[in-house]
């Protein structure tokens, strides 16, 4: 299991409008890619957002960043900085969810 986390300072706008925009465009796409676990928005203190993809591999990730890439600079490129990114191999993962399956 991979995972990315992307760090955005909002430049102009309501973060809570950014954040909606995303939710509603970007899970209906992510879940298409293969391997698709996660994804989160995060609104951080102040003017930042963060964004965290879960995926399998890091083939489907990779796709995912690609296709998030081209979105937030067709939509969101004024608003949004460039994000920082950090992106790992899960050596470690406990999920409420996943032990109540």
């Amino acid at each position: 299991m991979v995972i990315q986390i992307r760090k955005f300072q909002i430049n102009q706008g309501d973060p809570t409008d950014i954040c909606r925009r995303a939710a509603e465009k970007l899970p209906p796409l992510l879940e298409k890619l293969p391997g698709f676990i996660d994804y989160y928005i995060v609104r951080g203190k102040g003017e930042y957002v963060f964004s965290v993809t879960v995926f399998e591999n890091e083939n489907g990730l990779n796709q995912a960043f690609e296709m998030v890439s081209h979105w937030t600079l067709r939509e969101v490129k004024d608003i949004l900085s460039e994000p920082e990114i950090v992106q790992g191999d899960v050596i470690y993962a406990y999920s409420e969810k996943k032990k109540a399956a």
